[in-house]
């Protein structure tokens, strides 16, 4: 955010305002932060530094104890970045990169992501809706399907089901969670296998932009 400063991330994040031991931080969509500081914006106009960003990461005058989890697409583990903001990834101990899912990678998430408003199906019945899934033309191998992609659609379609009125919302172990009517499974198998939607919701994602080396 253009409003968040070099001296409001760090107030943020002084040893003062924070009442915890040690704390878990995740800056999503890290790539956009790293386009501005390599085009030129760094110390021009609104937005963090990175020599800012690299106060809080190495502990000065920020948090004592803490673990920053900075995620985004594949720009910010790419070997031109690092050559270009040395000094951030100095501080950077680890990366790990997750590649494009493969079917079967696609077909377990599907499986696991509906088994928490589905638990009573058979695993007959998940064997047979998990093949039917992968064989929509969109997640069957076409084109480059990520974890942020496959879980964005299965959230809007369940929502999709939820304001349909196919479930209901119950209390489960304290927790509020919900769950599919029983003759409703099919329409919402239905609901997750349709083509147009699958098709309509990935030509609208956000596509990624590449950092020009």
């Amino acid at each position: 955010s253009p409003r968040l400063t070099d001296d409001r991330l760090a107030q943020l994040f002084s040893q003062s305002a924070i009442s915890f031991n040690s704390i878990l931080v995740q800056v999503d969509e890290f790539q956009e932060t790293l386009q501005r500081w390599l085009a030129g914006h760094d110390n021009r106009g609104p937005g963090v530094s990175a020599g800012g960003f690299c106060e809080l990461l190495q502990g000065s005058t920020a948090m004592s104890q803490g673990v920053v989890i900075l995620t985004g697409t594949s720009e910010i583990a790419a070997d031109c970045v690092r050559k270009k903001l040395p000094a951030v990834f100095r501080r950077i101990h680890c990366t790990a990169e997750l590649s494009w899912m493969n079917q079967s990678d696609i077909g377990q998430y599907f499986r696991q992501f509906l088994f928490g408003f589905m638990p009573y199906c058979s695993a007959e019945d998940w064997d047979s809706w998990q093949r039917a899934f992968l064989n929509v033309e969109s997640w069957s191998g076409s084109r480059p399907v990520s974890i942020d992609m496959l879980q964005q659609y299965l959230m809007h379609q369940i929502r999709e089901c939820s304001c349909l009125g196919y479930g209901r919302f119950i209390t489960d172990d304290s927790k509020f969670t919900f769950r599919v009517n029983d003759e409703h499974v099919k329409e919402v198998i239905s609901k997750m296998c349709d083509a147009q939607d699958a098709k309509i919701f990935l030509d609208g994602y956000a596509p990624v932009m590449a950092i020009q080396q």
